[in-house]
Parts: C-alpha cells; sequence; structure tokens
C-alpha cells in the first residue's frame, strides 16, 4: 500500500513539473522593441530684425545655422576664428564695430584637402523675408600678396531647405544671386579691410520663408586662401 502510494506521488510530482516548464515562457524568441527614432525639431523660424555676430561655432549650429562642403575633396567646413589662426592668413580680429568679442566667420583654403575648387557653405536659419528687406555684412580677406578670393551671398526662394545640391557648380534651391564679391577672381580683388556689404531685397513674389546663403566660392587652387564675414544684420522694412 504504501509503494503504491510512494508510486502516485511521484507521478504527480513529475507532471506538475513537466506542466510547470511547459508553460515557462522561451524568453530568447522575445525581440525588444526598438524606440521610435528622434526626429529633430526644425529650426525656429526668425521673424524679426537680428544681428548675428560670429562667436561661436557651437551656438550657431543650436540656433539652426547650417554648414555645407561640396568642395572635391571635402575637408574642413566654415569655423569661428579668434583673430590670427595660422602664419598663412593675415585676417586679424573683426570689425571695429564690433559690440563684443573680435571673433568671427572664417573660410578659405582649408575647406579641401589639395588645391582644388572650394565651394563652401553657410547658410542662416530660416527668416521671414519680404522686398524691401535689408541685409549687410562686413567682410575681409587675408593680406597676402596675390591671393585670390571670392564670395556670393545667395537665397533660396523655394523653400526653407538647405538644399545647396552636391556637385562643386551647383547651387542647389539657391538660385538667387544676392552678390557676388570679386566674381572675376582677381588675385587681390577682394577686400583686404573690414567693408560692408548691404543688399536690399526685391523681386520676391511676396512675404516668404527662406535661408540665405554664403558661398566660398573659389577656383583658382593654389591661389585661394581665407575670408572673414562677422556683424550680419538683418532689417525688417
Amino acid at each position: 500500500m504504501r509503494k503504491k502510494i510512494l508510486f502516485f506521488f511521484t507521478v504527480l510530482i513529475t507532471a506538475v513539473i513537466f506542466l510547470f516548464n511547459g508553460c515557462k515562457k522561451d524568453h530568447s524568441l522575445i525581440q525588444p522593441i526598438s524606440p521610435p527614432p528622434v526626429i529633430p525639431p526644425p529650426p525656429p523660424v526668425i521673424a524679426h530684425s537680428f544681428s548675428q555676430e560670429f562667436d561661436s561655432f557651437y551656438l550657431l549650429k543650436n540656433r539652426g545655422w547650417a554648414f555645407i562642403n561640396n568642395s572635391a575633396p571635402n575637408a574642413g567646413n566654415w569655423m569661428v576664428s579668434y583673430g590670427r589662426v595660422d602664419s598663412k592668413s593675415g585676417v586679424v580680429n573683426g570689425p571695429l564695430i564690433r559690440e563684443y568679442s573680435k571673433t568671427f566667420a572664417y573660410a578659405g583654403y582649408w575647406s579641401t584637402s589639395t588645391p582644388a575648387t572650394i565651394s563652401s557653405w553657410m547658410l542662416t536659419p530660416p527668416v521671414e523675408l519680404k522686398n524691401g528687406d535689408k541685409i549687410s555684412f562686413y567682410t575681409c580677406s587675408d593680406s597676402v600678396a596675390g591671393s585670390v578670393n571670392r564670395l556670393q551671398v545667395r537665397l533660396n526662394p523655394t523653400d526653407t531647405t538647405s538644399n545647396v545640391g552636391t556637385s562643386l557648380d551647383a547651387v542647389g534651391k539657391f538660385t538667387t544671386l544676392l552678390t557676388d564679391i570679386n566674381p572675376g577672381l582677381t588675385a587681390n580683388g577682394y577686400p583686404s579691410t573690414w567693408t560692408k556689404y548691404e543688399v536690399t531685397l526685391s523681386g520676391l513674389p511676396g512675404n516668404i520663408i527662406s535661408r540665405i546663403g554664403f558661398r566660398y566660392y573659389n577656383s583658382t587652387a593654389a591661389k585661394e586662401n581665407a575670408i572673414g564675414v562677422d556683424v550680419l544684420r538683418f532689417e525688417k522694412l
């Protein structure tokens, strides 16, 4: 009788263990759920007059500025200079009308790793624009004899994207040329002292939200050097 009872309990315990193991989930088959990708918010639209003094590359990017280098081969982008960068460049300090520090936006020969055509862009955040609004800035080249520099200021009249194309000569959606400094690529034809340029917008279809692009564009290879841009002001009519 005891043997039968012992046998019965042995069978019962075995059955319970079997059922328990059968109910366990196979966690090796459960795949973790990936979080959805984080999509950064679009840069805020500037809807008022503003002045930009180029003090921090980090702050510029946080405010929606974009930097694109279509040089081939490409290397460094626009940077914020703190005066004389190295022995090859002669731009020293920003214009005297600066209210704070003497830094400035800087573009030049380091945009490519070998002497080649340079097409390096610095784009503002989206800005509300209309006819009659004014854009002004100061610019200056290095003081190296025989150097050649060129700067284009362009407008994207279509949308707020940073589409500048992908090739050296492409301008993407920045089809409106606002000003072209030293388009003939004349040696020492770029201002060697801080000079103010001003553009009054015209020909726009109405109120638009757009970006303004500063393009260091140079095809003179070994003769290219560097320029500075500072105290960008946008004045709404």
